[in-house]
């Protein structure tokens, strides 16, 4: 029998992989708009529900599509919010509507069956033919389209992004008293409830004068303990009828990411990806249900039933919902002021305009100047990464020299060691611990003898050792470089050395002049090196613009780069440098490190201080001795100790991300 599977799976035109809200809704629309006549569909579906397991709920005017393609399967609407103490608010020309979850599985089952789809109770999975299923007792299926509403998987792409759960427990209560609840008035957000180190609110939906489904939600990193949000929801309850009775008639329960990161695409051909992996989750709110509706339009008017996902990490209101998260998982309690002055400085109408991305800049500008501006700001530092804040301050600093105002050396010196002492050298000390070898002497002789040779080098031909000093450099800030913003690059090791080669070629080529003194006092000479012109200027424009063709093009992570490297040519050649090694190439490894060790940032840096410590001490002994050291500049001799002590842990680090 199973050979006869393997040389004859049955065929469907249209395969739907689950059949939750994303595919009823997909389903009925799909269905209204004709595009299921005469086509063979199959269901796969494990668990099919019966139970009201959720309370699906959005907003729209009476004339929106969404209620005219599913209208008939709204429970309630209201006209009205309440805000909390008895205030009330018209929401006109919305109103908000529910669909509870049984009634949207019904309907999704009698149109199954309607049109003459098979239902199969079993999982399934994709093989290397895109067109090919495979359940689990190993039956293949042969299929022209696939639907596909698993649950999403995320990777985290920057250092900034934000996973946090939207969990909640509710009970549907019947008073024993009637006239409780006002049935055309809902309640969105009340938050005198105890916020338990997170953000939490109480969400009510009367389903007429006595029963209303009563919610605790939280958003936090976790989720809402279930014994601990029931005692809350009974003491609101309490709160707010006291002395009435009631009777909780079911209990709804769950959770809902809300993330700053992309879901990951399944690129298969005739594939398409839906619900919460297609990114129509809200990230700051969790609604879904209206986006999951209009990507269902978007499938049905084209024409091979295809939709791209939805970028939920570009644009601006992608920026303004990492905000959002940033400050939510960072500084918790601030939710609920934030929340509280929205809805009082703007109308729930126009903050549900604005939850739809449809508003214009200048109204959202002018919401957010009526809003507590400095958490906002302190979350666009944070989401700020390495590269975007190298960039903003090297512009900077080449806007104060642009103005005729130069930080004196000492300036430079100071804040760049203070970097140093934070993380530039913090991060190289954690070498043995990489290696799992902080008690191996063999480890220590091995990694001081490569320091050596290197100084050898220097002192037997400088001009060798400049070379490969630059060499193994390109490599190393490539690698490191390419592994965080180039992950699936097809080629890691050419993408490394070209970009490190590229990196290095513009910091030193906009700085012919500075970089020949520097090497001269190191014993090279570099013949024909002085026909580059010192044009700091054009380096800048070019770069300048560079980057603003980037940014019109959407390849906005390299806007940041050549933003960063046009402010680096106006800025002596040391100080770029610092720049790049301390703000970008050893906060983007210690952040690295710090994910692999999976620990705090003060736990690291304990890991690091012995090293770190001992490092200082011998740059304290440099320093101390340097007035006799003589006619090698300061920054020369920096140059020649970076060259000899980054061999060892180059070799280190690059063990490290090939086995990453």
């Amino acid at each position: 029998m199973a050979a006869l599977h393997a040389q004859s799976p049955p065929t469907w035109d249209i395969a739907f992989i689950g059949m939750g809200a994303a595919h009823g809704i997909l389903l009925q629309v799909l269905h209204a708009s004709g595009q299921l006549a005469g086509k063979s569909v199959v269901i796969f579906e494990p668990s099919p529900q019966v139970h009201n397991d959720k309370t699906y709920c959005f907003w729209a005017a009476d004339s929106d599509d969404i209620l005219l393609s599913l209208g008939h399967l709204t429970g309630q609407s209201w006209s009205r919010v309440g805000r909390g103490e008895g205030a009330v608010e018209a929401l006109a020309p919305l109103r908000y509507h529910r669909i509870d979850s049984a009634r949207l599985y019904g309907a999704s089952r009698e149109l199954a069956e309607a049109i003459g789809a098979e239902w199969k109770a079993c999982r399934v999975g994709p093989t290397e033919d895109p067109h090919v299923l495979v359940d689990a007792e190993g039956m293949r299926h042969r299929v022209g389209r696939v639907f596909d509403s698993r649950p999403p998987r995320f990777e985290r792409a920057r250092a900034s992004d934000v996973f946090l759960l939207q969990s909640f427990v509710g009970y549907k209560v019947r008073l024993e008293q009637p006239e409780g609840f006002d049935p055309d008035a809902f309640t969105m957000m009340d938050f005198r409830v105890d916020q338990g180190g997170a953000t939490r609110f109480v969400y009510v939906l009367p389903y007429g004068p006595r029963e209303a489904l009563i919610e605790l939600t939280q958003f936090g990193k976790e989720p809402l303990d279930r014994e601990g949000g029931e005692r809350e929801l009974a003491a609101y309850i309490a709160r707010e009828f006291p002395g009435l009775a009631y009777q909780i008639l079911d209990t709804e329960i769950g959770s809902i990411p809300m993330t700053s990161m992309q879901p990951l695409e399944d690129a298969r051909p005739g594939w398409t990806t839906t619900g919460m992996a297609a990114g129509m989750l809200k990230p700051s709110t969790g609604y879904a249900f209206k986006s999951m509706f209009e990507h269902a339009q978007r499938i049905a008017r084209s024409g091979d039933l295809t939709s791209p996902p939805v970028n939920r990490t570009r644009g601006r209101f992608a920026f303004y919902d990492h905000l959002l998260l940033l400050i939510l998982l960072r500084k918790p309690h601030l939710g609920r002021v934030i929340f509280e002055r929205l809805f009082r400085v703007r109308s729930t109408a126009f903050i549900m305009r604005f939850l739809d991305e449809r508003t214009g800049v200048l109204e959202e500008a002018a919401m957010f100047s009526r809003l507590p501006i400095r958490p906002f700001l302190q979350a666009v530092l944070w989401r700020l990464n390495a590269v975007g804040g190298a960039a903003v301050c090297a512009v900077g600093l080449a806007g104060l020299h642009g103005c005729g105002w130069e930080p004196p050396t000492s300036g430079y010196l100071g804040a760049l060691g203070l970097g140093m002492a934070v993380v530039g050298i913090p991060h190289g000390a954690l070498d043995a611990h990489l290696e799992r070898r902080v008690a191996d002497a063999r480890f220590y002789a091995l990694y001081l003898a490569g320091v050596f040779a290197v100084f050898a080098c220097w002192w037997w031909s400088p001009g060798l050792a400049l070379l490969l000093f630059l060499l193994y450099s390109a490599f190393h800030f490539g690698e490191s470089d390419v592994l965080h913003h180039l992950p699936s690059a097809r080629h890691p090791q050419r993408a490394a050395w070209l970009w490190g080669s590229g990196l290095l070629g513009i910091l030193l080529l906009s700085h012919p002049s500075e970089v020949g003194t520097i090497v001269a006092e190191m014993g090279v000479r570099l013949p024909g090196w002085g026909r580059f012109p010192d044009a700091p200027g054009g380096w800048s424009i070019g770069l300048g613009l560079a980057g603003l063709a980037a940014w019109a093009t959407r390849w906005r992570f390299v806007t940041k780069w050549l933003l960063f490297l046009a402010g680096a040519c106006w800025l002596p050649v040391w100080v770029g440098f610092g720049i790049y090694f301390i703000g970008i190439h050893s906060t983007q490894g210690w952040g690295q490190i710090r994910r692999a060790f999976d620990c705090s940032h003060r736990s690291l840096f304990l890991k690091a201080l012995p090293f770190n410590a001992l490092s200082w001490l011998g740059l304290v002994g440099v320093w101390w001795l340097w007035p006799r050291s003589g006619e090698l500049s300061l920054v020369s001799a920096f140059f020649l100790l970076i060259a000899g002590i980054s061999l060892p842990h180059i070799v280190v680090m690059h063990r490290f991300n090939r086995n990453r």
